[in-house]
């Protein structure tokens, strides 16, 4: 985990994600960074009002694109059309089932009756860095088929192997960083999903009568 802001004019690293050969072995180096609230939230949150989350809104991550790690990493000779599935939100799926997976078997099963489920929209492309970190990951209450869903939705930044020659046709200053083979995603705490099955996604308006009515 690192600040994924970080870079020289700050003191600190740009922490940017590779890849290293040896032999056989492939090592890919991610870096990570969660963010939880707003300031509005973290007075709630000190308050303890019981009206914000206490786990990570998003886990801010820089990984190493599927090019990339194919063409450096594997000596392959692939196009940046290997980076266009929705991995982010793939990713993001795979923490929501983590997490109905291993939370309590009643709790899981009360959510899955009587809670709002999240659904996983397309990621969507930022063009930049700064405009990436300042993306929050997006989630919204919306109708699906009937039902209330609360649909996920993530920014990402990816970029070719080529990007530097592909977009400015100069050449590269060695004091800025190679800006491709990146794909850079917001993914979904699994905490943030466990929090929102047990306490958040039932706070619908059916399961709080039932909720009053059992109370009184």
């Amino acid at each position: 985990y690192v600040d994924l802001g970080g870079s020289p004019v700050t003191g600190k690293d740009f922490h940017l994600p590779n890849v290293t050969t040896s032999g056989k072995d492939m090592t890919i180096t991610t870096y990570s960074g969660c963010y939880w609230n707003d300031k509005l939230d973290e007075i709630y949150d000190d308050l303890d009002t019981g009206f914000t989350f206490t786990s990570a809104q998003e886990i801010g991550t820089k990984l190493y694109s599927r090019q990339c790690t194919l063409n450096v990493g594997a000596g392959k000779n692939v196009s940046f059309s290997e980076d266009d599935p929705d991995f982010c939100a793939q990713t993001n799926k795979m923490a929501y089932d983590w997490a109905l997976k291993h939370a309590p078997a009643k709790s899981a099963s009360r959510f899955q009756s009587k809670g709002v489920p999240f659904v996983f929209g397309a990621d969507v492309q930022k063009a930049g860095g700064p405009l990436f970190l300042g993306a929050r990951l997006q989630f919204t209450e919306k109708q699906q088929d009937g039902k209330n869903v609360m649909e996920v939705v993530s920014f990402k930044q990816a970029t070719e192997q080529n990007y530097w020659e592909d977009h400015f046709h100069i050449p590269r200053p060695s004091a800025i960083p190679d800006p491709g083979c990146y794909h850079y995603c917001k993914l979904l705490s699994p905490a943030r999903v466990m929090e929102w099955m047990l306490v958040d996604g039932l706070r619908t308006q059916d399961f709080e009568m039932e909720l009053e009515a059992v109370l009184i």
